[in-house]
C-alpha cells in the first residue's frame, strides 16, 4: 500500500496526460556509501528536463547535452547514504519531461525508484565443474529484497568474495569486491563459492550465498603399470596432471593419508600383491600373475585402475648413463651405471630398494655413491683401460630384514671400454669468404684430433657450408657463415669434441705496424692483416690465413723494389697477420711507399699503406773479419786505433732524428771508444780506440732507431769485437831495406849466407821496421805510447834521421776506406855516410811515453824496463 504522501506525488506528476509510468528501478540500502545509477528517457531522443519529489534521498546530476535548454537525454542519479529506512522500503518519483518549441505535445517519462534493504544474496555461474585446464568460469552476485525484488544494481554495497576448500583448488582471476568476479581452476578438489555484504547493517541480518564447485584434473600413478619381484616393494605415487604438455607436462603429488587426502589406494588381489598401508608400499607376493592397483575417491568410487604384475627375474643388462647404447666411456668423466633387471618376456622389473645384490667395480673407476640395492651407482672413470662391472642378484629384504632368496640366480658382467676424451685443434677458424671470387677461396681444412680409439667420424652442421672430405679433411663448400665440425669416435659419437669455422667477409685490411727496415737483396716478407665480423659478438677478427684474398699492391719506387708476390695458404705469417707480402729491395738505404686495396662483396674498398726502407748488413772493413774469427784489435796502453764498419740500418725516413750508432764496452775502464763524426757518414761508421789501462774488454756496436709512431719494430744492427790493452813482451820480424824508385822497396837486401848479414847501399837511405809482440805472441797494431832505446855497432856508417833516434809509426790508408789510416809497423830511418862496413843494430823497449799516458787519460802501468 502507497502512503499517502507518495499518492499525492504521483498525482502531482502524473497530471500530464501524456505521462507514462516506467518499469520500477530497485537500489539497495547503503549506510557507508553512496549508490550509482542511471536513467535514460525511452525514446533515446528528444530534450528532458530532470526532477523529483525527495531532494533529500536522492542527488540528480542531469548529462546536459543542450546548455541553452538545460536539458538531455541521461540522468546520473546518487541515492544518499543512510537517508533511506535501513529497515523497509523507500519510494521516490523521478520524472523526465520533454523540452521542445511551444505548442509542441510535452513527452512526460515517470521512473519509480524503490530504496530497500538486502534480504537475500544468490550467486549465479554459467558451470560449477571444471577441469583444471579451463578457462577461468564467471561468477556474479544477485541480491533480492524482502519482495523477491532483484536489485538491479549493488553499486554502493561492499562485496566480499572467498573460496572454501580443503586445498586450494581454485583462484579469483579479478578483484573480489565487485558483483562479478572470474575463477580459474588450479586442482582437483570440491570447494564452495561465497559472497557476502560486508556493510556494517548487513554482517548479522544477512546470510551469505553459497554455490558448490568441483574441479576435476587427470590422474596418474606412478609408476605405471609395474613389474615386481617376488617381495619386491614398489614405493607409488599419485599425482594429479595440472598441465597435460607433451613435452613438459606439469604434476602435482597428491596425498594418499591424512585430512587432505582426496583419495586412497587398494590392491584388487591381495594375493597376488598386498598394499603395506603403514609404509606405503605395495609387495609382490605371487609370480605369474597381473592384479590392479585401485584408485578411490573420498567416497570410496574406484576412479581409476592401473595394473601391476609380479614376475621371476630372467637377465640383468649394465649400462652406463647418459649413453646407455655404448660401452665406449670416456676417462676422467662421470657416469651412472645401471642395472636392470628383466623377465623372461623382455619387461623391465621395478629396481625395488629392498633388492639384495652385489656389485663389483673395477680399478678403473672411482665410485662416487651407490644405491641401497646396488642397482644404481655414481662413478668417475679414472684412467683409460678396459673397466669390468659385476652384478649378481641375491634376494629381496622384508621389513624384518629376512632374507627371501630369488631363483633363478643371476649374474651380469660388462666390460667397458675407456678412452680419453678426443680433443679437436684448432676450435675455431676464421676464415675470409667473398661470392664475387669464390673461385679463389678453395678450402679444405685438415683437423687431427687426439684421444679416443683412433677411428673417428666427422659431421658438418650446416651440410651446405661443408662436407667430410676423409682422412680428417673437411672441405667447405659455401660461405658466408659458421660452420661447426664434430668429431667423434665412430662407434660412439658421444666421445666428441667440436670446433667452429666462421667464413666471414672482410671488413678491414691493415699492413701491421712492425718491421719496416729489411735486408737489401734479400727477400722481404711485409705482414698483412684482414679482418671480419664476428657474427657471434660483433667484434672485428683477425683470419687465421687470409693469402687467398686476392689484394692489389703497388709500390711507389718500381726501381729499386720488385713485388715478387704474396703468401701461399698455409706459409707461416708474422704475428698479427694472416698473409705476407713478398718484395725484394735491390739499393742500400733506398725506400717505398707500399700500398694494398681489396674490395669486399659489399663492393666497398679499403686500402692501407706503409714506408719500408732496406739497407745492406752490418759488417767490419777494418779490421776485416777473417772466416770463423773475432775481431781482435791489440794496443798498447795509451795507443790508439780506428775500426771501420760499413751499411747496417740508416735513418728512418720517418723520423730521422731517432737514428742512433753506440757502443757499449764490459769494462769501460780498460778503453774507450768514441764515434769519429768527421769520418763517419750514412754507409759507414768510424770508431776510435784508446787503451786506457792493462786488460780485456769486449765492445758491442750497435745500428739502428728507436721504435716510432710508423716504424714500431725498427731493424737493429749489431757487431762485437775485442780490444785487447796489452803489454809489449818483444821485438820480432826486425827487417832493413832500401826504398827503391817508383815507391818500391827492396824489401830485405841481399843476406849473406855465411854471415846473416843485409848487404845495402850506402848511398840510400835505409829503414828499419820491426813488430812488437806481448807474451801471448799478439801483435800490437800501435805502439806509439811506448819509448825504444837504439844501439849501433858503428854509428859513423850511420846516422838516425832525428837526434831522439824514436821509430815512427806512420798510418797508411786503408785498402777499404780510403779516408781512415791504420797504423803501420813502427820504423826507424837512417842516412849512411857514405862508408862501407858492417854495422849492427840493436832496437829495444825502454818504457812508456808519459806524456802520450797523459794526454790520453791513460793510466800508467807498471815500469817495463
Amino acid at each position: 500500500m502507497m502512503g499517502s504522501k507518495t499518492i499525492a506525488s504521483l498525482l502531482l506528476f502524473l497530471s500530464a496526460s501524456s505521462a507514462k509510468e516506467q518499469p520500477t528501478v530497485y537500489l539497495p540500502y547503503s549506510e557507508t556509501e553512496d549508490v550509482d545509477f542511471h536513467l535514460s528517457s525511452p525514446d533515446k531522443s528528444g530534450c528532458y528536463r530532470w526532477t523529483t519529489d525527495d531532494d533529500e534521498m536522492i542527488e540528480l546530476n542531469p548529462v546536459v547535452v543542450n546548455f541553452e535548454e538545460n536539458c538531455g537525454t541521461r540522468l546520473e542519479l546518487i541515492i544518499l547514504s543512510g537517508t533511506a529506512d535501513k529497515k523497509g522500503e523507500k519510494r521516490i518519483i523521478v520524472k523526465a519531461e520533454s523540452v521542445g518549441p511551444e505548442g509542441e505535445e510535452r513527452k512526460v517519462f515517470i521512473f519509480p525508484v524503490v530504496i530497500a534493504p538486502v534480504h537475500k544474496l544468490k550467486i549465479l555461474s554459467e558451470k560449477t565443474e571444471f577441469k583444471v585446464s579451463d578457462k577461468p568460469g564467471k561468477f556474479g552476485l544477485a541480491a533480492y529484497d524482502a519482495q523477491g525484488n532483484e536489485f538491479d544494481t549493488l553499486d554502493g554495497v561492499q562485496i566480499s568474495w572467498l573460496i572454501g576448500s580443503n586445498r586450494e583448488i581454485a583462484k579469483f582471476q579479478t578483484r573480489q569486491n565487485g558483483p562479478l568476479v572470474e575463477l580459474t581452476p588450479l586442482r582437483s578438489g570440491i570447494g564452495i563459492v561465497m559472497a557476502m555484504l560486508t556493510d556494517p547493517n548487513y554482517q548479522e541480518t544477512l546470510e551469505k550465498a553459497i554455490l558448490d564447485i568441483n574441479v576435476k584434473a587427470p590422474l596418474r600413478l606412478e609408476p605405471d603399470g609395474a613389474y615386481l619381484l617376488p617381495g619386491g616393494e614398489l614405493q607409488v605415487s599419485l599425482f594429479e596432471v595440472l598441465d597435460d604438455d607433451f613435452y613438459k607436462p606439469v604434476l602435482e603429488e597428491l596425498p594418499l593419508t591424512g585430512d587432505e587426502a582426496e583419495y586412497s589406494l587398494s590392491i584388487r588381489e591381495d594375493d597376488i600383491a598386498k598394499m603395506d598401508k603403514e609404509r606405503g608400499v605395495i609387495i609382490g607376493v605371487k609370480p605369474g600373475e597381473e592384479t590392479s592397483i585401485l584408485i578411490h575417491d573420498r567416497e570410496g568410487k574406484i576412479v581409476k585402475g592401473v595394473p601391476i604384475r609380479v614376475v621371476l627375474p630372467h637377465k640383468m643388462e649394465i649400462t652406463a648413463l647418459p649413453h646407455p647404447e655404448s660401452i665406449q666411456l670416456v676417462a676422467h668423466s662421470e657416469y651412472t651405471i645401471l642395472t636392470t633387471i628383466y623377465d623372461e618376456e623382455g619387461n623391465e622389473i621395478y629396481p625395488s630398494e629392498n633388492i639384495l645384490t652385489k656389485t663389483t667395480f673395477g680399478k678403473q673407476f672411482d665410485v662416487i655413491k651407490i644405491s641401497e640395492n646396488g642397482l644404481r651407482a655414481e662413478v668417475r672413470t679414472n684412467t683409460v683401460n678396459l673397466g669390468k662391472v659385476r652384478v649378481t642378484l641375491r634376494s629381496t629384504l622384508t621389513p624384518d630384514d629376512e632374507e627371501t632368496e630369488i631363483k633363478p640366480h643371476l649374474k651380469a658382467v660388462t666390460d667397458f671400454e675407456i678412452y680419453e676424451k678426443i680433443i679437436m685443434k684448432p676450435t675455431k677458424t676464421f676464415l675470409p669468404w667473398n661470392n664475387s671470387e669464390k673461385e679463389n677461396f678453395d678450402y679444405t681444412l685438415t683437423y687431427k684430433p687426439t684421444g679416443g680409439g683412433g677411428l673417428y667420424s666427422y659431421v658438418v652442421e650446416p651440410e651446405e657450408l661443408g662436407k667430410p672430405a676423409g682422412q680428417g679433411k673437411i672441405k667447405i663448400l659455401s660461405g658466408p657463415g659458421v660452420a661447426t665440425v664434430t668429431v667423434g669416435m665412430t662407434d660412439s659419437m658421444h666421445n666428441n669434441d667440436t670446433a667452429k669455422v666462421y667464413l666471414m667477409d672482410v671488413v678491414e685490411i691493415s699492413l701491421i705496424n712492425s718491421t719496416s727496415e729489411f735486408l737489401a737483396d734479400s727477400e722481404t716478407r711485409m705482414g698483412l692483416a684482414a679482418y671480419g665480423r664476428h657474427p657471434e659478438t660483433g667484434a672485428q677478427v683477425i683470419f687465421d690465413d687470409c693469402s687467398d684474398i686476392g689484394f692489389e699492391v703497388k709500390l711507389s719506387n718500381t726501381k729499386d723494389f720488385t713485388y715478387v708476390g704474396k703468401s701461399v695458404r698455409g706459409n707461416p705469417h708474422e704475428k698479427g697477420a694472416c698473409a705476407s707480402l713478398r718484395l725484394i729491395g735491390s739499393k742500400h738505404a733506398s725506400s717505398t711507399v707500399v700500398t694494398v686495396t681489396y674490395t669486399n662483396s659489399n663492393k666497398k674498398t679499403f686500402k692501407t699503406s706503409k714506408q719500408i726502407s732496406v739497407h745492406k748488413p752490418l759488417k767490419a772493413v777494418e779490421p776485416e773479419r777473417k772466416p770463423g774469427q773475432d775481431i781482435e784489435v791489440v794496443l798498447a796502453v795509451g795507443a790508439r786505433r780506428d775500426v771501420v764498419f760499413q751499411n747496417g740500418p740508416v735513418p728512418w725516413i720517418g723520423k730521422p732524428s731517432g737514428f742512433y750508432r753506440e757502443v757499449k764496452l764490459d769494462d769501460d775502464g780498460v778503453a774507450e771508444v768514441s764515434l769519429v763524426r768527421d769520418l763517419s757518414t750514412t754507409e759507414a761508421a768510424v770508431l776510435r780506440i784508446t787503451c786506457l789501462r792493462l786488460g780485456n774488454t769486449i765492445a758491442l756496436f750497435s745500428v739502428g732507431n728507436k721504435p716510432s709512431s710508423t716504424n714500431s719494430k725498427p731493424s737493429i744492427n749489431r757487431d762485437r769485437f775485442s780490444i785487447v790493452c796489452s803489454e809489449p813482451a818483444r821485438i820480432s820480424q826486425v827487417r832493413a831495406y832500401t826504398p827503391m824508385k817508383g815507391g818500391s822497396m827492396y824489401g830485405s837486401g841481399v843476406v849473406d849466407q855465411s854471415t846473416g848479414r843485409v848487404f845495402l847501399y850506402n848511398y840510400r837511405d835505409v829503414y828499419v821496421s820491426f813488430t812488437v809482440k806481448d807474451a801471448e805472441g799478439r801483435t800490437m797494431e800501435n805502439v806509439t805510447s811506448l819509448e825504444f832505446g837504439l844501439r849501433m855497432s858503428e854509428d859513423s856508417l850511420l846516422k838516425c834521421e832525428d837526434d831522439a833516434c824514436q821509430p815512427r809509426q806512420m798510418g797508411k790508408h786503408s785498402s777499404t776506406f780510403r779516408t781512415v789510416q791504420i797504423p803501420a809497423p813502427p820504423t826507424i830511418k837512417f842516412h849512411p855516410q857514405g862508408g862501407r862496413g858492417d854495422v849492427d843494430i840493436q832496437v829495444s823497449i825502454l818504457g812508456y811515453r808519459r806524456d802520450v799516458l797523459e794526454s790520453v787519460g791513460a793510466t800508467v802501468p807498471r815500469d817495463i824496463a
